[in-house]
């Protein structure tokens, strides 16, 4: 997946930087002041299905806070896994398809 330079969640533009290094228990960060997602790539040894995952998971986390859901972190992390697996599993592309 290329994970792209901003993403709109919930009609607010994020930017998304992915960087070299993190904090070695944490993928990833959503600054929500700064509308900014943060992926980690630690020690730039990082599958290319982890960054995937954990920019799902910074997305969840962005929706759930600006619509004031109130998952928890664990339920978040369930629920981001879960979604990542069913989408990346089956192929899922939710564009129109060309005429």
């Amino acid at each position: 997946m290329e994970i792209p330079g901003r993403i709109v969640v919930s009609g607010l533009e994020f930017e998304v930087v992915e960087e070299e290094t993190g904090n070695n228990s944490r993928y990833g960060q959503t600054d929500l002041k700064k509308n900014k997602i943060s992926i980690w790539n630690i020690d730039g040894d990082c599958p290319e299905s982890q960054q995937a995952s954990t920019f799902m998971h910074e997305i969840i986390e962005a929706i759930d806070f600006h619509h004031s859901i109130g998952l928890d972190h664990d339920k978040l992390t369930v629920l981001s896994q879960v979604l990542f697996g069913v989408i990346r599993g089956n192929r899922l592309d939710f564009r129109k398809p060309d005429c």
